[in-house]
């Protein structure tokens, strides 16, 4: 709707979708029928990430931000490693990807049990007393990805304001 594509008389443009921003995390693949969630790594029918950011860039021609990503506890440093390998098949297949958002940065409270703090965050958080300390797995893993996919990756397209962006 947004770039008037589907709905035109709502008045959508090209001009008004410059990226595409996706949030993924391992809990976002379910069975629809069965409403159960594929779980990740190992579920056979667990979609590679770095298709769907394909699918995509083909949709929409624009780049893409993967705007949210994160798991908790020990997991955190092989899913952000796993973004990482997925994010740079889809560049090496012609995937524009500008960023790769972790969220959060800080670990948080849950959203519907406050009291409950998730282990998702790059730094732990005291709930009461609020010190700050780094989960160092997560940040060798951060390091890591960031080597994998490249800190300073150059993006050969940079959309403008009021411009539509072509692949």
């Amino acid at each position: 709707m947004l770039a008037g594509a589907l709905e035109p008389q709502l008045g959508g443009s090209p001009s008004c979708l410059d990226l595409v921003g996706a949030n993924y995390y391992p809990s976002n693949q379910w069975d629809f029928s069965s409403r159960q969630m594929l779980d990740w790594p190992d579920h056979p029918r667990r979609r590679p990430l770095a298709g769907m950011l394909l699918e995509l860039h083909h949709r929409y021609g624009r780049p893409i931000t993967l705007s949210e990503t994160s798991h908790t506890g020990p997991a955190r440093a092989p899913w952000v490693e796993e973004v990482a390998l997925q994010a740079q098949s889809a560049l090496h297949a012609g995937a524009c990807i500008q960023g790769i958002c972790l969220y959060p940065a800080i670990d948080r409270p849950d959203w519907e049990q406050p009291a409950r703090w998730h282990r998702s965050g790059l730094w732990h958080v005291h709930p009461r007393r609020f010190r700050r300390r780094i989960d160092t797995a997560y940040a060798r893993a951060l390091e890591k990805a960031r080597a994998t996919v490249g800190p300073s990756t150059s993006f050969p397209h940079t959309p403008t304001r009021g411009t539509p962006w072509t692949p």
